[in-house]
C-alpha cells in the first residue's frame, strides 16, 4: 500500500523528485488471524532534497468499503539513487472476514480497489507537512483482469 502511494503520487508536490525505480516484496508473515507483517525493498531515485516520511497509514477500499488498513515504518530518503528496507503491518478492516479476503485474493480485480494514504513529511529545511491522498485507484500501479 505504501509503495502504491509513492507510485501514484510520485510526480506531485511534495513527492516531486522522488521516483521508485524498483521494488520487491521480501517477506510476508501472519501476525495474528487477521493481519500480516511484511518487508519490502525499494530503490528510490531522489533528485530533490532529503526527506523523512513518518506516521505512514493507508486504508484500502473494495467497492467503496474499508477492506484493510496498514502502517509502515518511518523512512528517510537521501538524495541520489538508494535502496531502502521497509516493513509494515496490514490488517483486515472491521467487518471483513478472513474468508472474504481469501475470496477477494482468488478473484482479484484491481478496478474494485482504491487506497487512501496519510503521512507526515519532514523536509531538509525543517518544515513539516501532512500529506493526504484519497481515492487512489489501484489500477494506477497494478495490472489485473
Amino acid at each position: 500500500m505504501i509503495l502504491a502511494a509513492f507510485a501514484a503520487t510520485g510526480s506531485e508536490h511534495p513527492f516531486a523528485g522522488l521516483s521508485i525505480k524498483g521494488y520487491s516484496v521480501d517477506s510476508v508473515f501472519p501476525s495474528g488471524f487477521r493481519s500480516v507483517r511484511g518487508k519490502a525493498t525499494i530503490k528510490v531515485d531522489n533528485t530533490s532534497e532529503y526527506r523523512k516520511v513518518s506516521d505512514i497509514k493507508a486504508t484500502v477500499y473494495r467497492d467503496g468499503r474499508p477492506f484493510a488498513r496498514g502502517t509502515c515504518i518511518d523512512v528517510a530518503f537521501l538524495k541520489g539513487l538508494n535502496t531502502y528496507k521497509l516493513s509494515g503491518t496490514v490488517s483486515l478492516a472491521e467487518g471483513v472476514s478472513v474468508w472474504t479476503a481469501i475470496r477477494a485474493a482468488l478473484s482479484f480485480r484491481p478496478s474494485e480497489y482504491t487506497v487512501d494514504v496519510t503521512l507526515e513529511m519532514l523536509h531538509e529545511d525543517g518544515t513539516k507537512e501532512t500529506v493526504k491522498r484519497e481515492d487512489i485507484p489501484v489500477t494506477r500501479f497494478v495490472k489485473g483482469r
